[in-house]
């Protein structure tokens, strides 16, 4: 089934699990292992909801989804209008500070850059192209 894509022109928070479900089904039938599927799954739905609710500020705008076999895992490319966001450059925040002293956000990229294996980011013209690679881990 890889390579694949999907694309909504109107995008806006509510429709995140089109894109979430659709990277997990393609993982799937391409044969990966449960675990990437389940990774690929989780870093799709925190960036598509990020790209909503921070990029396009809760309206609708274009997002656009390919997945392609990257080795012996797989490479989700996502490609949105939003104004320039490189989530690779962002610092995680400190945990170690109580609740209370932390500044808000940065909890969804350092989620993404634990789940995955590589992130690339550059601007395209007006759209921001993040290149995300989930491959196997090997447990003990």
């Amino acid at each position: 089934m890889l390579p694949c894509a999907i694309e909504i022109a109107d995008f806006e928070a509510t429709r995140y699990a089109r894109f979430s479900a659709y990277a997990r089904e393609a993982a799937e039938q391409a044969g990966l292992p449960q675990e990437v599927a389940e990774r690929l799954e989780l870093i799709v739905e925190e960036l598509v909801l990020n790209i909503a609710n921070h990029g396009y500020h809760g309206n609708a705008g274009p997002v656009a989804m390919e997945l392609h076999q990257d080795g012996p895992g797989i490479r989700v490319r996502l490609m949105d209008q939003a104004p320039p966001f490189d989530p690779d450059a962002q610092v995680s925040p400190d945990c170690s500070l109580p609740l209370s002293e932390r500044p808000l956000g940065g909890l969804g990229i350092m989620l993404v850059k634990g789940l995955s294996d590589d992130m690339k980011y550059h601007r395209d013209g007006d759209r921001n192209v993040l290149d995300v690679s989930v491959r196997p881990r090997v447990t003990d």
